[in-house]
């Protein structure tokens, strides 16, 4: 079945889901938006019916929070052969539910969220302005995100790009992502998130640009991220392991990575082209996200195991964790890797990193970045402040490659070690080239 959307300057919710309903009764179709603005709260997709927003076509989520049963836009639970495709426009007028009002907001969660959904696509459409999250899959199997454009005003709270949970086989592809918050975030609850391939993108955000965590009770596996743009982030790639579980066998390739164009706007925080960090959520701060939300977590199932009626959770592991071909730009900072004392990171490669330095600053005073507005005290393992472009901490099989530090020349700056290290065992390095101004007999690499 192909049925046209009629326009209509009024409220359409009932109208689009009534024609949704219709093509999932009739064994599935294409729904088509032509060429106008369609004004909708909480419309659900069903099995075998694709929504096609043709290029000038907006669905424009309602500025009413009444009109959103589901806290989404667009949504599907056990849904199979599901798509959004076409060169139109989402619009979740996410404005109107922040923009000059204070913490808590109430708001839509997310734009388009599928639950336990198979063969899933969202192709060609440009997704903006999200009142929270822009895409979320959770539970989901055989994702394509393909050739989609999210776009959201610098410093919109909480605006994930997208955000796989609990998912696997999962492709995200020639995308452009520009928002508030991570742009393209891993998670796992109480199922893994496995197979994942991420290419031929390009990412801007005030946050981390990829990121795993930090939701991570259970397992992150078997992922690829190649042929990533990343620029004007305060992160490049980041991984927060809190919950318990496992990051293991990821691949970075062919990636170039530009961080923190403002470094003085970050320096209590840090800014990181690469960022690991192994530590223990503690359930007191739960609920409380880097921006102060206690709802963002969203996912039943990650939050069973922080409701704070249970034990700290365990020490997760990041292990098998490759960098190969990566270009880095930044303003200052440095790549911090720390594992924890009692579960260290396991298996770590660096192939040919090339990092370009701007300018330096005093990072005496820093703080590793946490994940959660609310963990204040200092960490046991917290390297923060350690003066160097690569900071390692508590590592078991460290292979580095190739790796070319280019500095500008800069008086009167602090001086900066090429390599940092403690509790490193098992430690390949091999060409390092540094212009990086060094400490102590001119030594390039300093391990504790």
């Amino acid at each position: 079945m192909d049925y046209c959307l009629p326009l209509s300057g009024q409220l359409v919710t009932e109208t689009i889901q009534e024609a949704i309903n219709k093509c999932h009764s009739q064994g599935g179709g294409t729904l088509r938006f032509p060429p106008g603005v369609y004004l909708s709260g909480t419309i659900e997709l069903k099995s075998n019916v694709t929504l096609l927003f043709e290029r000038g076509a907006v669905l424009l989520g309602s500025d009413k929070i009444e009109d959103y049963p589901a806290k989404c836009l667009i949504w599907a639970e056990n849904a199979e052969n599901i798509a959004i495709e076409g060169g139109g426009t989402i619009d979740g007028q996410g404005h109107t539910f922040w923009e000059g009002k204070w913490y808590p907001f109430t708001r839509p969660q997310k734009v388009i969220h599928f639950v336990g959904c198979k063969n899933v696509t969202i192709k060609d459409v440009l997704v903006t302005d999200a009142p929270m999250f822009n895409i979320q899959v959770t539970k989901c199997d055989l994702v394509r995100i393909e050739g989609v454009s999210i776009k959201n005003k610098w410093g919109s709270p909480n605006t994930d790009g997208i955000d796989p949970t609990s998912s696997r086989n999962v492709f995200i592809s020639n995308c452009y992502i520009e928002t508030g918050d991570d742009a393209i975030c891993i998670k796992c609850g109480d199922e893994p998130t496995e197979n994942i391939v991420v290419t031929n993108c390009i990412l801007k955000t005030d946050d981390s640009a990829i990121k795993l965590g930090t939701g991570s009770q259970s397992r992150i596996a078997n992922c690829l991220f190649s042929n990533i743009v990343v620029h004007g982030s305060v992160h490049g790639v980041a991984f927060f392991m809190k919950d318990g579980g496992t990051f293991e066998d990821i691949q970075f390739s062919n990636i170039i990575l530009e961080t923190a164009t403002d470094p003085g706007a970050f320096i209590s925080k840090g800014s990181y082209p690469i960022f690991m960090d192994i530590e223990q959520r503690n359930p007191d701060t739960h609920d409380v996200d880097a921006d102060g939300n206690t709802f963002i977590v969203g996912d039943e199932a990650i939050n069973a195991v922080m409701d704070g009626t249970g034990d700290i959770p365990p020490l997760g592991k990041i292990k098998n964790i490759s960098f190969r071909d990566i270009t880095i730009t930044v303003s200052d900072g440095n790549c911090l890797i720390q594992g924890h004392p009692e579960q260290p990171i396991e298996g770590l490669t660096f192939d040919n990193v090339r990092i370009k330095v701007k300018s330096r600053m005093d990072l005496s005073k820093r703080l590793k970045a946490r994940g959660t507005r609310s963990m204040t005290k200092r960490a046991i393992n917290d390297y923060a402040d350690k003066h160097a472009y690569f900071t390692f901490a508590h590592i078991r099989n460290l292979r580095m490659r190739d790796i070319q530090i280019i500095e500008n020349e800069q008086p009167n700056v602090p001086e900066y070690y090429a390599i940092w290290g403690e509790d490193l065992k098992n430690v390949l390095i091999e060409n390092l080239n540094s212009d990086a101004t060094l400490f102590q007999n001119s030594s390039a690499v300093i391990v504790k």
